[in-house]
Formats: C-alpha cells, sequence, structure tokens
C-alpha cells in the first residue's frame, strides 16, 4: 500500500484485500462444491438406472408368467374344473408380485445433504458475505463418540447432546477414554479440506470447545495446549473466557454466544471459533502444526453449583434455534 495513503484509506484497501481474498476462497469453494453435487447426482441417477432396470426385469418376468398361465388357462378352458385348478394353483405359486422399489439410504443421505445446503442459500438474500457462505458450504455432521467420553459424561441417545453427569459410570477404560479430564471427542477425524460445525452452549457458565490431535494424549492430567495436540476455547465462568495458548490468552466477549461455531481449514492450517449468536469472530488459531487426523473436542466443565447443569449440544449448521 502506497504510504501517502492516509489511515482510512488504508482501511479501506486492507477492506479490499481481505474481501478479495474470501471472495478467491469462496470461489474454489464452489468449485469443488458444483463438482460434488454434480457426482452426488450422476450416482444417484445410476443408482435409480440400475434399480429401474432390476425392477422392469421382475415385472418382465411376472407378465410372462401371467401371459403363460392364461394361455394354460384359455387352451384348458373346456376341459374339467379339477384340471383348471391344478393350473391356477401351479401358476399362483409361480407368479409374485414385485416389491416396491426404493433408493438406496446412502443416496437418500446425499441428496438430504445438497438438499439442506441448498435450501439455506436460496432462503438467505443477496449479496452474502463471502465468510458465511464458506462456513454453510464447509459443514459437516459431527457426532459425539461415547467409547472416548470420561466415565461421568451422560450422551443424548442421538450422540448430540452431553452433560455431566452426578456419578461415575463404570466403563472399560479403554485407550481411547479421558480418565481425568470431563472431555469426549467427536466421532469424525478430519485430515484435509475444510469443516464446520456449530454447538448450543444456551446459559451455561462453563465449557470448553475445539478441536486436538486424534494422537494428543487423553489420560491423567494434562494441559491443553496447541503444543500437546489441542486448540480449544473455554468459558471457564460466567463471562471469563480464555484460549489455550501458553499463557493462556483472556478473551473480551462483550455479548456472550448462546452458539458457538467451530471451523477448521486444514489446508491453511486456521482454526476458527465465531459467535453464531451475535455473527462476531471469537478467535482464530493460525498456522497450526499437524500432519495427522484432528477431531472435534467438547467439555460440558463443572456443576457450578447447580448453575451449569445444561448440555452442549451440536446443531445443524444455520438452524438459528432458541438462541
Amino acid at each position: 500500500i502506497p504510504l501517502h495513503l492516509s489511515v482510512p484509506q488504508k482501511q479501506i484497501e486492507t477492506q479490499k484485500q481481505t474481501l478479495r481474498h474470501q471472495l478467491e476462497q469462496l470461489y474454489h469453494l464452489l468449485e469443488q462444491q458444483e463438482k460434488l453435487f454434480v457426482a452426488s447426482l450422476e450416482d444417484l441417477s445410476q443408482t435409480i438406472g440400475q434399480v429401474g432396470e432390476k425392477y422392469n426385469t421382475h415385472v418382465s418376468r411376472d407378465i410372462a408368467l401371467l401371459d403363460k398361465l392364461i394361455g394354460e388357462l384359455e387352451a384348458k378352458q373346456c376341459q374339467p374344473e379339477w384340471e383348471l385348478m391344478k393350473v391356477s394353483v401351479a401358476g399362483v405359486k409361480i407368479a409374485t408380485v414385485p416389491k416396491p422399489w426404493g433408493i438406496p439410504s446412502d443416496v437418500e443421505k446425499k441428496i438430504h445433504v445438497i438438499y439442506q445446503k441448498s435450501e439455506f442459500v436460496e432462503k438467505r438474500p443477496l449479496p452474502m458475505d463471502p465468510e458465511l457462505v464458506i462456513l454453510i458450504l464447509s459443514a459437516v455432521d459431527v457426532t459425539l463418540d461415547a467409547e472416548t467420553a470420561h466415565p461421568n459424561l451422560i450422551f443424548s441417545n442421538n450422540l448430540k447432546s452431553v452433560r455431566l453427569g452426578d456419578k461415575c459410570n463404570r466403563l472399560p477404560d479403554n485407550p481411547e477414554r479421558f480418565d481425568s479430564c470431563t472431555i469426549t471427542l467427536g466421532l469424525q477425524s478430519f485430515l484435509s479440506g475444510r469443516h464446520y460445525w456449530e454447538v448450543e452452549v444456551g446459559k451455561k457458565t462453563g465449557w470448553i470447545l475445539g478441536i486436538c490431535k486424534a494422537s494428543a494424549s487423553r489420560k491423567g492430567s494434562m494441559t491443553l495446549s496447541p503444543d500437546n495436540g489441542y486448540w480449544v476455547v473455554m468459558m471457564m465462568k460466567r463471562n471469563e473466557y480464555q484460549v489455550s495458548t501458553i499463557p493462556p490468552t483472556r478473551l473480551q466477549i462483550r455479548e456472550p454466544p448462546r452458539r458457538v461455531g467451530i471451523f477448521l481449514d486444514y489446508q491453511a492450517g486456521d482454526i476458527s471459533f465465531y459467535n453464531v449468536t451475535y455473527k462476531s469472530l471469537i478467535y482464530t488459531f493460525t498456522s497450526f502444526s499437524s500432519s495427522g487426523p484432528l477431531k472435534p473436542m467438547f467439555s460440558p466443565g463443572t456443576h457450578d453449583g447447580g448453575k451449569n447443569m445444561d448440555p452442549l449440544t451440536i446443531c445443524p449448521v444455520g438452524d438459528q434455534g432458541s438462541h
């Protein structure tokens, strides 16, 4: 930027560069999404074709059997009734009513994902914030992995919510399970690409959210830090937030989030946290170092004298809910 530019002009140039960078990211992401959508539609078309061919084969076979049965009945229409009955019973045993066909569940899931993303974009007025579009198109379906959970944690049946229980459950002390920190991981692992999910924190007075290396230590006392493979934001108590840097970075958040978004850009080496409630950035870890898979991480915090009993809940991206 030329040195003679005034401060407002410098700010404008910086904003232009930021917007240009976001639009470039969005352009490449839209190209990737287009390829994925087209591949999913081609997969769907191929599956429908295969099922249709199978169905048509069955129908053609049954029509041929029925034609044969009709021919036999017509040929023996002058014979005694008991002869006709033998032909009818034999025909009924051979001919079967074709079963209704359906699209395989994995293809239905792909259609549902495409529909959700398309519907979200269609319902939003243009122009949209490029950063918001990038997040929406990077949305992933995250579920909790009970096999990694500290024994005090209690899950919802759909593995979307977790809260701290009143007592320690008797569970196998497998290598994947946290035994001292009340933490659980997500079932999904990420080794490349962009991934975004949102977690409802509501009016909780304490929680920890973020990402960790799949290989990070889970036993005994531990320090949550990037050096140990943990990139997290913590609400220590009501309206007090910090980041897992060494030393910890305290955050000034004017409007507490009721929903937090986590965005991983593996190639760029960035992990960002968003206040979804008030549409603002909380914090970004830049240039993280990892060559292995990364996993979502969750902790509902302590009971805080009964003030922090609510669960953490993974929510559909774009579903504004109650917050």
